[in-house]
């Protein structure tokens, strides 16, 4: 039977447990049960910042249940499965699951009194600030570029957010904010809130499916999360070379953005997909921002040609000391790996 197994074993084995059925083996038994949390608690996705709000009440309504799931919380993302392309439990699940959810029904009605209390985006320093309270020990996040645009507000600060209503891949510019600046706070919650405050977070963040050309509104997201060590900036996918591409290649102006942000404690830096004839410039001046940047990965969806990639080699070797290691060609992308020279390396 499956409790005379060592509870080591059984964590093994939740391992290769299905989604679907993760919680019909968390109820086999006691050992059952807590050999599954660890891996129903390790990754969450959140659709979006209402889905935090219903969780954290849920998790307050519990003190025992909250203490034994959020300690393993380490990644978290805000956006669907199918938009960040990362098979996760989501919290509704996981909640469920421990008996601090309501049944499907009253959780549907629960999100729709909360969509009607909502009236207003969210503060992305706010929801940092509550995310990093309820999982102090997260390591990992992930945030949909599309999600977000439609989940938070810059405030007039960070640059108009793209129109909740249309979806990034479909909105040709930066469309007006539709919120004033000028909102009533809730709970007082806000009220000393600074959105360009670093908040107590080093481990990695990934802003994905980008859509270039919004530096500000880039900017306004990534500024609480100075203190990364590793950012990962992937712009929209390119289903088909026949497509338009222009919203898939970051600019010239998004990397001057990012280097504004003073990420001085990064250690790796992940991008995609660059121009392929993007200022020589610009790229030093985004190096030179990141003192102790110790990994750098570029993708291109049409590569460089050979001379302004030695230009390009040449530029990131003086500027943070870093070498092409790895190359790889897989369909229409090329990426790069370039990593500081190991003792004994040519």
């Amino acid at each position: 039977m499956l409790q005379d197994l060592p509870l080591e074993i059984l964590t093994q084995i939740a391992e290769f447990i299905p989604v679907e059925d993760a919680g019909e083996f968390a109820r086999a038994c006691h050992k059952c049960y807590f050999a599954i949390l660890p891996h129903i608690w390790h990754q969450l996705t959140l659709n979006n910042t209402v889905e935090l709000n219903m969780l954290a009440k849920r998790l307050q309504s519990n003190n025992l249940w909250a203490q034994r799931a959020i300690r393993f919380v380490r990644d978290v993302s805000l956006g669907s499965d199918d938009q960040i392309n990362q098979p996760k439990f989501s919290s509704t699940l996981a909640a469920s699951m421990f008996g601090i959810a309501s049944t499907p029904d009253e959780q549907a009605a629960e999100e729709a009194e909360e969509n009607k209390r909502v009236t207003r985006r969210e503060r992305i320093g706010v929801f940092g600030k509550k995310l990093l309270n309820m999982f102090p020990h997260l390591s990992n996040l992930v945030v949909d570029f599309t999600e977000a645009a439609r989940d938070f507000y810059s405030g007039g600060s960070g640059g108009a957010p793209i129109s909740s209503a249309t979806s990034a891949t479909e909105t040709e510019g930066p469309a007006e904010d539709t919120v004033s600046a000028e909102q009533p706070k809730e709970n007082g919650e806000e009220e000393d809130v600074d959105d360009n405050a670093r908040l107590p977070f080093s481990g990695s963040v990934s802003l994905v499916n980008y859509k270039s050309d919004h530096s500000k509104f880039m900017h306004y997201l990534l500024a609480p999360f100075r203190r990364t060590h590793h950012l990962k900036l992937e712009a929209l996918p390119v289903v088909s070379l026949c497509d338009d591409i222009d919203e898939s290649i970051l600019t010239n102006a998004d990397l001057q953005n990012l280097a504004t942000l003073g990420l001085t404690h990064l250690r790796k830096l992940e991008l995609s997909y660059l121009d392929s004839d993007f200022r020589l410039q610009t790229m030093q001046n985004l190096l030179e921002s990141m003192p102790h940047l110790n990994e750098l990965e570029l993708e291109w969806i049409f590569p460089p040609s050979k001379d302004d990639f030695a230009r390009l080699c040449q530029v990131i070797q003086e500027s943070s000391h870093l070498y092409p290691t790895q190359t790889n060609k897989k369909a229409s992308v090329y990426k790069v790996h370039f990593a500081r020279k190991q003792d004994g390396d040519d």
